[in-house]
């Protein structure tokens, strides 16, 4: 005894699947959106003198605005870079890391800055989860743009 089953519609699934197949091979521009996110937040940090996880900054002594913004350098040097499968976030100042993180510099290392983080990363290098979240919604809703 022999059965046959016949499946209708399998060519429309098979469609579906080798669009998301294509679709996921070409992360760039979701990837570019998810840096212009990371962007966002480190600008809005420098807006309100706060860390990504709303810790408010130690006012600089010699500042005569807001803090980490006299000229505006370090705030606006941050750039991403998408490609197909990652986008990093970052700037080419040598300074950023004293000012995010802390710690001893100038000539001899005598003066001691606060950590004034602007990244929207913890400690351990996790993503503050609000924009792990977003990126989570993002990524999802451009695999399911099929």
């Amino acid at each position: 005894m022999q059965a046959s089953i016949e499946i209708e519609g399998i060519e429309e699934i098979q469609a579906t699947l080798s669009r998301l197949q294509r679709r996921v091979a070409h992360l760039q521009p979701v990837m570019a959106e998810i840096g212009n996110t990371i962007q966002n937040r480190i600008e809005q940090s420098f807006e309100e003198s706060r860390s990504p996880f709303g810790k408010g900054w130690t006012p600089s002594k010699k500042a005569s605005g807001k803090t980490l913004i006299d000229s505006g350098t370090l705030s606006g040097s941050f750039v991403s870079t998408p490609t197909e499968s990652e986008v990093s976030v970052g700037t080419n100042l040598i300074y950023a890391a004293i000012h995010h993180y802390g710690g001893k510099a100038g000539r001899g290392h005598r003066v001691t800055l606060p950590a004034r983080p602007f990244i929207p990363i913890d400690e351990g290098q996790g993503l503050e989860s609000g924009v792990q979240e977003e990126i989570v919604e993002m990524l999802g809703a451009w695999i399911l743009e099929v």
